[in-house]
């Protein structure tokens, strides 16, 4: 299946400006989970865990399963995961900051 998940996960991750400990903080899931996915460790996430990842990196859960399988990237279609990817890493860890700051006001 190779490791695209993992390669894919940890460059986000690194966009970001997140270490593995921040990002499963952040998606609330542990960081041996973060961990395993990154080095390639023969587990697949579970959905649960993909939806949270894909909260906090920025992209949908559906391209999050592509890498997964291994299937060609493709454009989403959604113009907000389009305007999302096309962002800085700087710009994209301040979408971060503010949205979580509307997490806690709802």
């Amino acid at each position: 299946m190779g490791n695209r998940l993992g390669e894919f996960v940890k460059e986000r991750r690194k966009a970001l400006g997140l270490s593995q400990r921040k990002l499963a903080d952040k998606a609330k899931i542990s960081h041996s989970v973060i961990n395993k996915i990154e080095n390639g460790d023969n587990i697949v996430p579970r959905t649960q865990t993909l939806e949270a990842l894909s909260l906090v990196l920025g992209v949908s859960v559906t391209k999050l399963m592509d890498e997964l399988q291994g299937k060609p990237a493709k454009a989403s279609g959604d113009p907000l995961i389009t305007l999302i990817e096309n962002l800085s890493p700087k710009k994209r860890k301040l979408l971060l900051d503010i949205a979580e700051l509307l997490g806690e006001y709802t």
